[in-house]
């Protein structure tokens, strides 16, 4: 038999194990005494235990060792077997995709979770502004160029039908607009691409080789010149996010601080 045929077991055995982890550490946290009066206030203060003795401190260690012991082994078994499961049930493209959509849910969560935990609004609406920037960013950005330069977007075939390329007013800025038609797996798609590639846009006519991304809006890149200059564009609008959401929040900070410093001191008089 092989590893396939043995894989729906090994995925049942590991998943009970994590959840017998997960059941211990549960058990095991059970156990630890409730904080007091003034570890809730932040005012925690350890007795000295006597010479010799061992204190209730040392079994509370121990416990709290052992919970966090079997929290990491649940994550590790979870994990493993997740992606065990994923490389068998899916091809390496699909897998980065899944990853990526994981990665831009946990992202999002974490900068909204910071954003709404600041007292100020202003601070709660740049957060919630900068999270929804930095996943679609991630998203329409960065992810197919990011599967172009690992090679795992789909190679196809653009036969170009028309180029369209304008420039604007001034002069300085040129845009090139390629539509064509690719077939993919029997059926013909139409497209419309962005083309962006170092190498110029190709003639009417002339069929292209191109890499289209598996994930939605499956983007088509052209060369690996444009893939690293979406990455550039991907990246530098998140820096130049962060830097004017951190500026924002620096700011209304440094403002409450010096708003509310006068009357701290007139109180104190």
């Amino acid at each position: 038999m092989t590893f396939e045929d043995h894989l729906p077991g090994l995925i049942v055995v590991s998943y009970a194990l994590m959840a017998l982890c997960l059941w211990g550490r549960s058990k095991l946290r059970a156990k630890l005494p409730p904080p007091s009066a003034d570890e809730d206030a932040g005012e925690s203060q350890v007795p000295t235990p006597a010479p010799g003795s061992i204190g209730p401190e040392a079994g509370a260690g121990a416990t709290r060792t052992g919970a966090r012991a079997l929290a990491w082994g649940a994550a590790v078994l979870g994990t493993g077997t997740t992606v065990t499961w994923l490389y068998a049930a899916l091809d390496l493209s699909g897998i980065v995709v899944l990853l990526a959509v994981l990665l831009g849910l946990v992202l999002f969560g974490l900068m909204l979770g910071l954003a709404l935990q600041s007292e100020s609004a202003t601070s709660k609406l740049f957060g919630v502004l900068g999270a929804a920037v930095v996943l679609a960013d991630f998203w329409f950005l960065m992810l197919a160029p990011l599967l172009h330069l690992l090679g795992l977007t789909r190679d196809i075939a653009l036969h170009v039908t028309s180029v369209f390329e304008s420039r604007n007013r001034l002069g300085a800025g040129q845009a090139t607009t390629v539509q064509g038609s690719y077939e993919l797996d029997g059926a013909e798609h139409q497209a419309d691409v962005w083309w962006l590639a170092l190498g110029g846009a190709p003639e009417e006519g002339e069929t292209v080789a191109a890499g289209l991304s598996p994930a939605w809006p499956h983007q088509i890149i052209g060369e690996t010149s444009e893939a690293w200059l979406l990455l550039g564009i991907g990246a530098g609008t998140a820096v130049l996010y962060g830097c004017v959401f951190f500026g924002v929040v620096s700011g209304t900070r440094r403002f409450r601080t010096r708003r509310n410093t006068p009357a701290e001191q007139g109180t104190g008089r």
